[in-house]
């Protein structure tokens, strides 16, 4: 993982010093404000989801484990009635949360503001093409303070429609980087510009989609193990529970409820574990973020040969698909 997110989109002091010619590129408040906003809000929505999510998750499961347990080892005690009251209310609690989050629709929000963020991300990177087509710095910023308000608009005016944007959301029309003229305006300028463009933005998005990666196969490593274990397990724990049915005739004994509340236990912790799995839907981001990576090599081996316009058009296309 990153160390520091965004660090593309807000780069440190000594990135701007040593591109000070475009350094206009790195602050454009238009976008910088929406860009903020929405992050705030896609983070905020997107933690309530996860956290209220899981946390409902495992209450649900801790209160079938617990009913399960009272149905088969557990004997009659005095404050019985009371524990399973609480199992009740832990199980209710997570409906509840459950409930919460599909009332206050915060996946969707989190969804759609985390595609304004990555809107407004592609935008300020799009604006980088008007280095090509600048006379000067001052020209530069008056064009990308113009672009950027033009940007924000649009994008607002997309957010407008909810969910709806998901659909009607289409790469190669939100590219709005102009492919002439060939020749810059300013050499320098553009020189700079295509610089500064390849390390914040090329270099930045192929290190993030490859600590994506490693992030991806630690997990999954022990995430796979520790689940294979888990269902081996439960299937041994049925098999003995049965045998000693069958063969020993340990029907209703201690050890065979202990058998049977082994493996139902396991059981229900293995889908529990599956199903936080795939609400992170980590394999099938792992194959995207590959083919990204070889996407992003492709466009960088052609960079020297690609003149600014055409490596922000090729790029952001990519990126926003």
């Amino acid at each position: 993982m990153m160390q520091i997110a965004n660090r593309d989109v807000f780069p440190t002091s000594a990135t701007t010093e040593v591109f000070e010619p475009v350094k206009t590129l790195f602050e454009i408040p238009a976008i910088d404000e929406a860009f903020n906003r929405h992050e705030a809000a896609a983070v905020r929505a997107k933690r309530r989801y996860h956290r209220f999510g899981r946390i409902a998750i495992v209450l649900i499961a801790f209160s079938s484990i617990y009913t399960v347990a009272e149905a088969i080892i557990i004997p009659a005690y005095p404050l019985q009635p009371i524990v399973s009251a609480i199992a009740v209310f832990l199980a209710g609690f997570g409906i509840i949360l459950q409930i919460y989050l599909i009332v206050t629709h915060q996946k969707e929000k989190w969804l759609l503001n985390r595609y304004a963020v990555e809107r407004l991300r592609s935008a300020k990177f799009q604006a980088y093409h008007l280095g090509h087509i600048a006379e000067d710095a001052d020209e530069l910023e008056r064009l990308s303070d113009n672009f950027a308000i033009r940007q924000v608009a649009q994008i607002e005016n997309e957010l407008n429609g909810g969910d709806s944007v998901f659909r009607a959301f289409q790469p190669v029309g939100v590219v709005s980087v102009v492919r002439t003229p060939k020749k810059p305006v300013n050499a320098d300028l553009a020189r700079i510009s295509k610089e500064a463009y390849c390390e914040l933005r090329v270099q930045y998005q192929r290190r993030f989609a490859q600590s994506e990666l490693t992030h991806f196969a630690n997990r999954r490593r022990v995430f796979y193990s520790s689940q294979d274990m888990i269902y081996l397990s439960a299937a041994a724990f049925a098999f003995f529970a049965l045998a000693t049915k069958l063969f020993a005739g340990l029907d209703g004994s201690f050890a065979s409820g202990w058998l049977d509340f082994l493996a139902v236990t396991l059981f229900i912790v293995g889908a529990t574990v599956s199903i936080l799995d795939n609400a992170s839907i980590e394999e099938q981001s792992q194959t995207r973020f590959e083919q990204y990576v070889r996407d992003i090599d492709r466009i960088s081996a052609d960079a020297d040969q690609t003149n600014l316009l055409d490596l922000v058009y090729n790029m952001e296309l990519l990126c926003l698909q």
